[in-house]
Order: structure tokens, then sequence, then C-alpha cells
């Protein structure tokens, strides 16, 4: 009888998986719940510049992850980052997600990003924000607001008029007659251009890329050269009756978030130091002190 009942109590046991070895290479994993945490969550990324490295805590070995972004312009919320912004890679080695940039297309500005980790069955997500810095998208943002708020003194085409004062003062006092001259300029053309401008400023801050921005900036500035091109082949005109005068090359309209130019910043004309100020050529210094305000209308 004590030996049926031993018996019986062996296969019970056997049954129940009770007996030490055998089983249970699935419970490990099941009791232990998968972690996910972001340690560093706020860093910038800046375009074409350094990659940079946000670090993780996990307890997974698993390489399944996707990085996802909220987009307020999308209908899903949520897209991969890759589909947002796709000159940003991404890749997670061990404990390390990193993240580098190329030429951006979006505006600067945080980023809230979700990262998730797939673990067989399993899955965890974490959220933390990245600052995105596009440089050149910074830089035409700038050259475009400084052509909207500049454009009433920007259409006065001030530099030439003072050159062109200065070198037809000089023909008449050497002795020559006045040379007729009276410039084109459609401003309606110039309000258009400044329009598309100010359109695609609003496009890009509400998702738009940086590309377009690059032709309304382009033709606005195109059409201002093409303005101050009569007063060059003016002032060419006088330079070549009269031989004290200098020939003037070709003009370039540029700006910036400091101010705005047809000479300063055109290498037809000097050229910029080290410390990034541009500084004239000697034989155009007359220009710098013609058109500068700070020196007055008494250099030639």
């Amino acid at each position: 009888m004590k030996n049926y009942l031993a018996l019986s109590i062996l296969v019970v046991l056997s049954g129940c998986g009770g007996g030490g070895e055998g089983g249970g290479t699935n419970s490990s994993s099941g009791d232990k719940s998968l972690v996910l945490t972001v340690t560093d969550p706020t860093q910038s990324l800046v375009e074409n510049g350094a990659s940079i490295t946000v670090q993780l805590e996990t307890n997974s070995k698993s390489d399944n992850y996707t990085l996802t972004v909220r987009d307020p312009q999308s209908v899903l919320n949520q897209i991969p980052l890759s589909e947002y912004e796709k000159n940003i890679h991404w890749s997670v080695n061990k404990s390390n997600l990193i993240l580098s940039a190329d030429e951006l297309l979006k505006s600067s500005g945080d980023l809230s990003l979700t990262l998730t980790l797939e673990d067989g069955s399993e899955q965890i997500s974490t959220n933390f924000s990245l600052d995105i810095v596009n440089t050149s998208l910074n830089e035409r943002l700038e050259v475009a607001s400084t052509y909207i708020d500049n454009s009433e003194e920007i259409k006065q085409f001030s530099e030439l008029k003072s050159l062109q004062h200065a070198y037809e003062k000089v023909f008449l006092l050497m002795g020559h007659g006045q040379l007729p001259f009276t410039p084109e300029f459609d401003e309606q053309v110039y309000l258009d251009k400044l329009n598309d401008i100010k359109l695609a400023v609003s496009k890009v801050h509400n998702g738009g890329i940086e590309t377009l921005l690059v032709n309304p900036l382009s033709s606005f500035e195109s059409e201002l050269n093409a303005s101050a091109k009569q007063y060059i082949d003016h002032l060419n005109k006088i330079a070549a009756k009269e031989n004290s005068l200098s020939v003037l090359p070709a003009v370039d309209f540029n700006a910036s978030s400091t101010g705005y130019s047809f000479f300063k910043g055109n290498v037809n004309y000097g050229q910029f130091t080290e410390l990034s100020v541009f500084k004239f050529n000697p034989e155009f210094q007359f220009v710098e002190n013609l058109t500068d305000p700070t020196y007055g209308n008494c250099s030639i």
C-alpha cells in the first residue's frame, strides 16, 4: 500500500513539472517586464554637424526599434522620422541611439519623438525631445525677414544713387555735358515677388520644406540686380568718357540678418576676412566711402 502511494505521488509530480529540470524556459522571460528609458532626453542635432548619442537603458537584447515623430500636419499624427525628415539618420547600438543629419529640409525646432522597442510579443515605448537646427534655412529666413522688413528702403536703390550723384558731379566738374539717365523699375513686379517670399515663409513655418524659399528669394534678388545693372551701365558710360573715374564690375544684391547691400559681400568688390568682416579691395574703397552713410558723400 505504501509502495502504491509513493508511486502515485511520483506520477502526479512528474505530470505537474515539479521535478526541478525539464520545463521553465518561457517563464524566466515572461516574469521580467520590458524596460526602455532615455537617460538624457533633450539634445540638439545640427545639420551637417557631428552625430549625437542619446543614452538608453533597457533590459532587452532585441534590436527591433522604430523611431517616430509627432507631426501635426499628418492625419496619423505619429509618422516614421524618416518620412518627416528624410535626411536625419539614426541607429541603435547596444544602449546608444545615434543620430546624424545631412542637409535638413524642415524648420529648426523641437521634435517630439517616440522610440519603440519590440522584443518577441512584448513592446515598450519611450518619449523624448530632439532639437533640430537647420542652419541654412535659418539663414534664408533671416534674409527673407530683412527683405520684408526693409522693402520700402530697398527699392530706393540708395547705394547706387549715391554713386550716380558722385559720378555725375565729377563728370560735370571735368567739363562734360550731362548724360541722360532714366532707370526703369516695375514696382508691381517688385511687390509681387516680395509677396511670393511672404507666402513661402508662411508655408515653411507651417511645415513646408526649405526649397520652397529658394526660388522666391532668387527671383527677388534677380529683379533687383537687373534694375541695378542700369545704374552700373550708366556709371560705366560716364567712366568711359572720363578716365579719372573707375569702371565698376557687376553688382550682386545680398542680405543677412544685419543688413543688405549691392556691394558689401560682393566678391567683385572685396572679400571677407578671417573674422567674417567684409573688406573692400583698395581700388574700390571709394565705393564704401560713398555708399556708407557714416562716411558721407565725399570720396571719389
